[in-house]
């Protein structure tokens, strides 16, 4: 019993002595000992706080709007549906091989179709590529026999097909470039070294340059311009108003010629403006018609009877209403509208007469949907490169002019202008084209921002 007694007296001293032990202990910690052991715990804590923080969980889907345009690598919103190039359904520029199977680039030259009596212009820009551009007309031309329903996304092949094209030479190698000749020298080796940086490209774009594509849809532009051309663009605006950027804005496209150093540009779906015939027109028609200095609608004319060019009957129909609408030729086998069923009627139903450099055109107008996907875009690009201004040229009078600028005015202008300012071989956007209704919705657009 007292070995017992003694072993728990030992053993209780022993706890004693443990206690003491550890109350020490933990007097100590509280002292400057306890800062010395738990700061290193507080740091390695805010570490990972500090990169929980910036980086999400690997693996962690980072969602997207379907809004978004990409310049540098960022992504900015529009408002409007925008396809990448990498998304599903896009047109990649990047790309050096065709786009399309080399069967249809066959197809693709009945956009290129220049008739000698309307002098129709193709599609893409003034900058010669690095690849033959095919010439001349197609050997059979579309038939023009009456469509019976107008075209939409899932059905768009309303007149007959056209007999098979020779398909012409695949262009080789990029078609585009990423240096800005008009950069200063020190900017230029700074891009060389490291890239464009958004703040970079702010300073050196202040153009927005607008095309008609002259194939009448996306689909058809790019296969023109990319696989046949060997040009490029920036964006396109389809019938149904989807947006496609086909390469990051810090590229330089080939759409414009000497504009395309200072400029981003966009090729908008439609078949384009051809000049009226007034050779067989009475005398007093062709004073009356003479004297038109703004674009107006073939229905305020006095004289409404007037041959259309023959483009505009081929690929424009009326329904039951008197409501014009697009037709797709046959030979067009995909519309690659992302819309189903979506009929495309132009903004005004009357075709749209007016001069360009000096002689009359006649062109139907673009599509709602073209015109609100476009004014967002405007808005953006000038949300996002500050130096593309919201203007566009003027006279004296207040209106856009329907002519070249000359080399003082286009290298004093910052803003939106149309291909046709920037050359006489060029009418595009043309005379159907509405500047007032694009300055009015953009500035609407920002805002409501």
């Amino acid at each position: 019993m007292e070995s017992e007694g003694r072993a728990g007296r030992i053993d209780s001293g022993r706890g004693k002595i443990s206690g003491m032990n550890t109350n020490l202990i933990r007097r100590a910690v509280r002292g400057p000992l306890r800062a010395v052991l738990i700061a290193p715990l507080i740091a390695t804590a805010a570490l990972v706080a500090a990169g929980c923080a910036h980086f999400p969980r690997p693996g962690t889907l980072l969602p997207r709007s379907g809004d978004e345009i990409m310049v540098c690598g960022k992504l900015f919103h529009t408002g409007t549906r925008v396809i990448l190039w990498v998304d599903p359904h896009g047109y990649d520029a990047y790309r050096v091989e065709p786009r399309f199977p080399l069967a249809q680039a066959a197809d693709a030259r009945a956009a290129l179709e220049v008739a000698a009596d309307e002098e129709a212009p193709g599609a893409g820009g003034q900058e010669a590529a690095p690849a033959t551009e095919p010439s001349g007309a197609p050997a059979t031309a579309p038939s023009a026999v009456p469509a019976t329903s107008p075209a939409t996304a899932t059905s768009p092949a309303t007149r007959p097909a056209a007999s098979a094209r020779a398909a012409p030479k695949t262009p080789d190698g990029a078609r585009y470039g990423s240096w800005r000749r008009h950069v200063p020298t020190e900017v230029m080796e700074a891009v060389r070294k490291n890239g464009w940086s958004h703040e970079q490209l702010r300073d050196h774009v202040d153009l927005f340059v607008l095309h008609y594509d002259v194939c009448g849809t996306s689909r058809q532009c790019f296969k023109v311009l990319h696989d046949v051309r060997g040009l490029s663009v920036q964006f396109m605006i389809d019938l149904d108003g989807t947006i496609y950027q086909t390469l990051d804005l810090k590229e330089r496209a080939w759409h414009a010629g000497n504009a395309n150093d200072r400029s981003v540009g966009v090729e908008i779906a439609n078949i384009g403006a051809y000049p009226l015939r007034l050779d067989g027109s009475p005398a007093n028609v062709r004073a009356e018609l003479e004297r038109i200095t703004t674009p107006v609608a073939l229905t305020d004319l006095r004289w409404r009877n007037l041959e259309l060019p023959r483009t505009l009957d081929d690929w424009y129909d009326t329904d039951s209403l008197g409501r014009p609408f697009v037709v797709l030729p046959g030979w067009m086998k995909e519309s690659g509208l992302r819309t189903p069923e979506f009929v495309a009627r132009p903004a005004r139903r009357s075709p749209i007469i007016g001069s360009m450099h000096g002689r009359l055109y006649a062109q139907y107008d673009f599509t709602d949907e073209q015109y609100h996907a476009l004014a967002k875009l405007t808005a953006t690009l000038n949300r996002v490169l500050p130096r593309i201004e919201l203007r566009f040229p003027r006279d004296e009078a207040g209106r856009v002019p329907a002519r070249e600028l000359s080399a003082e005015e286009f290298a004093a202008f910052s803003g939106v202008l149309g291909h046709y300012h920037l050359t006489r071989s060029k009418q595009d956007p043309g005379p159907a084209f509405d500047w007032d209704r694009l300055e009015r919705e953009a500035r609407a657009a920002q805002r409501r921002w």
